[in-house]
């Protein structure tokens, strides 16, 4: 195949490695095990306990769903966010 010039190479950025812990909070709408519609209930199910394995400090967040909450032992609420009209 011709090209019509000189063919450019991209500039590969050095790969940067963290020392430190990261902390991350996933806020996702579904969970698996607890609440599962799509793939992002897989993935929000698999991924931050491969990461905490690496030793990062994970928290995930949820809306509080009724058969959710039922479900859990010990719940932590950490917000509560009232809407007009609903």
């Amino acid at each position: 195949m011709a090209t019509s010039g000189p063919v450019r190479q991209r500039a590969q950025r050095p790969v940067q490695s963290l020392t430190l812990p990261l902390r991350v909070l996933f806020v996702v709408s579904e969970v698996y095990p607890l609440v599962k519609t799509g793939g992002l209930g897989d993935v929000a199910g698999s991924l931050p306990p491969a990461l905490m394995g690496l030793g990062h400090d994970l928290r995930l967040m949820l809306p509080a769903y009724p058969g959710v909450v039922d479900g859990l032992d010990q719940p932590l609420t950490v917000a509560r966010i009232e809407l007009s009209g609903y």
